[in-house]
């Protein structure tokens, strides 16, 4: 009988931890003013859901090519999946969209098989049903399941901004996405109004690749955090990004850059900037050739 309360005691405690890690990671009790969301598939959709109640939809067609960060160069968003496969690396999900989106991809959902998909056309996406948002891969948790599902129901396409037209360019048979286009057209339409109201400056330190902190720089800006600052430092490369704050206590800003890219709040200051952000080894996770 006392054998069987203490299992019951570890089996109770085990399930107090496991609720405490689910809520403390998940994307949705961080009270963001706005999530965005990938779900990777024939038509691969992006949303971006607002306090607010203004809700945005932009959909990929598989036979464009965008940018796939860490050197990869650019990819058919179609055979993303493959990609991330061979890789086994499904954060490629969450950096690419990202950088093409210039904004932070806080969940995403993808098949447990990959396929190539050939599906030429870029528009005629359906919204995720219960199915896929419930036996799809993702990087969420059951209870971020449980909030992607609730942010869908009773929800249809006209209360959603669809972003359907995305600037592209062609290249003898090959058509790419435009994200530089795509950022000075939808600069804004992402944003964290949390981030502006703070009003918190970024001077970003990198070692290697301007080109890669230019483009993390634009990804922050697509969030509506402003970079004052690109520097280089020739100081070996720390073991993680650090994130400084000149002043305490630490900025949701600060806070948030930290849980995205998953950094370490470091100690230093910056004369220019509210907060210094050392990239680190994001210069390879990013990379851009």
């Amino acid at each position: 009988m006392r054998k069987r309360y203490v299992f019951f005691f570890i089996g109770f405690i085990g399930l107090v931890y496991f609720i405490y890690c689910t809520v403390r990671t998940s994307v949705f009790i961080r009270n963001q003013d706005r999530v965005n969301m990938v779900f990777y598939g024939r038509i691969s959709v992006f949303y971006s859901f607002g306090q607010d109640n203004v809700n945005y939809v932009v959909p990929f067609s598989s036979q464009i090519e965008f940018l796939v960060p860490g050197g990869y160069g650019y990819y058919k968003v179609g055979a993303l999946g493959k990609l991330v496969s061979l890789e086994r690396k499904p954060d490629l999900f969450r950096r690419a969209f990202s950088v093409n989106t210039s904004s932070f991809v806080d969940i995403y959902f993808y098949p447990r098989n990959p396929i190539v998909y050939y599906d030429p056309s870029g528009s005629s996406y359906e919204l995720p049903t219960v199915s896929d948002i419930f036996f799809s891969a993702t990087n969420g948790s059951f209870l971020d399941r449980l909030f992607v599902w609730y942010y869908f129901l009773n929800k249809n396409k006209t209360q959603f901004e669809g972003i359907a037209d995305l600037p592209i360019k062609k290249e003898m048979q090959r058509v790419f996405f435009d994200r530089e286009e795509f950022f000075k057209l939808y600069q804004g339409y992402f944003y964290k109004k949390s981030y502006r109201k703070e009003k918190n400056t970024v001077q970003l330190i990198y070692t290697k690749s301007f080109k890669t902190a230019e483009l993390i720089s634009q990804l922050l800006e697509g969030e509506g955090i402003r970079v004052v600052d690109i520097s280089l430092r020739e100081k070996p490369v720390p073991p993680t990004c650090l994130i400084s704050q000149n002043t305490r206590p630490v900025s949701r800003t600060t806070e948030m850059l930290r849980i995205f890219f998953a950094c370490k709040l470091g100690n230093e200051s910056s004369e220019i900037s509210d907060i210094l952000f050392v990239l680190g080894p994001l210069e390879e996770e990013f990379l851009v050739e």
